[in-house]
This record gives C-alpha cells, structure tokens and sequence, in this order.
C-alpha cells in the first residue's frame, strides 16, 4: 500500500530532527496558521472544502525543489477539482519572485516563517534548519488525511507515482458520489 512511517530524516548525508505528529490515512487534517501572498493570515479552513494537495518544500529557490513543484502542477493539470498548496519557509517575496519566474499558475503558496505552526501540525518543521521538510499530503473533502508521505532526505523527491495513485484513488472514490 502507501508509505505511512515517517522515515529518519538526513540533509547532506547528517541526520536532522523533525518536530512534529506522523501523519496516517484518516487522521484529522491538523490545522494551522500560516501566511498568504500578501501576508495574510492562512488557516487549513482557508484552503477550501474540497480535495487539496499539500506540498511541503524547504525553499523554493532550490532546483530539487522546483522540480517537485513542477512535476506535480504538471501532473495535476487535467485534475481541475484539486488545489495544488505549496508550503515553505519562504517569504511571501520569495513565492511571488518564483512564482512570476517560473510561470505557473494554479499553485497557492503558504508560507510558514512566522509561526511554524504548519510544519509542527504536520511532523515537516525541521529543527536544526528551521525549514519545512519534503512531504506530500493528500486532504480529502472531509479534511482528512488521504495520503502522506515523509521524504527521507531534505534534497530528494516524493515517489510521484504513488502520489499521484493516490490522489486518483481519492478522487475516485464512491464516497466522493451523492448518497455515498
């Protein structure tokens, strides 16, 4: 099935420590206080009722990083129903630089340097570096954990293929149907 463990967590081949729950299918989606692009409060509430993918990065400026995010608009873009969220510890600035430069649309980017709130609610608040590690997460309407997934080195890439069998499974499930 899905990877559910939250794996040891290395940057540069060193061990670091992550602060937070190990998130599984059918937990309670934590909420959280994060900043929007222009500074404004973000709660798990303000993302919306229905199906959103939650990418965790620790800085959009580095290329791993950039390719996760691309790799997954890519991949969402026949999937109207999904919000693609993208979460770091990055200013507001930094998102609308990257956001700009990289030209991409229907991503929203929360960013997390104020409270750290997000990162703790979700087991991605890397200690030593104060950065969120890389994570995936799938939310379904009845702001549920559908799917995580923990990455186990802070420069690596989520498995896509069983992210995204995962999301289709959520967004093909008979429970999603009425009277389901």
């Amino acid at each position: 099935m899905f990877t559910q463990t939250q794996p040891p967590l290395t940057f540069l081949g060193n061990p670091v420590t992550r602060v937070g729950p190990i998130l599984r299918i059918g937990d309670p989606a934590p909420d959280f206080l994060a900043v929007g692009p222009d500074f404004e409060p973000v709660t798990l509430a303000d993302t919306g009722s229905g199906i959103r993918l939650l990418l965790t990065v620790p800085s959009l400026d580095a290329p791993n990083c950039d390719q996760v995010i691309r790799a997954f608009s890519t991949g969402l873009k026949d999937a109207g129903e999904v919000t693609l969220l993208v979460a770091s510890m990055d200013l507001p600035f930094t998102a609308a630089r990257w956001w700009n430069a990289a030209g991409i649309a229907g991503i929203r980017f929360l960013s997390d340097y104020r409270h750290c709130s997000l990162g703790r609610a979700f087991g991605v608040l890397i200690e030593e570096l104060h950065l969120l590690a890389q994570a995936v997460f799938v939310i379904n309407e009845r702001n549920r954990i559908a799917y995580s997934q923990y990455v186990r080195d802070v420069l690596g890439e989520p498995d896509y293929a069983d992210s995204f069998s995962a999301l289709r499974m959520v967004m093909n499930s008979p429970l999603r149907r009425p009277g389901g």
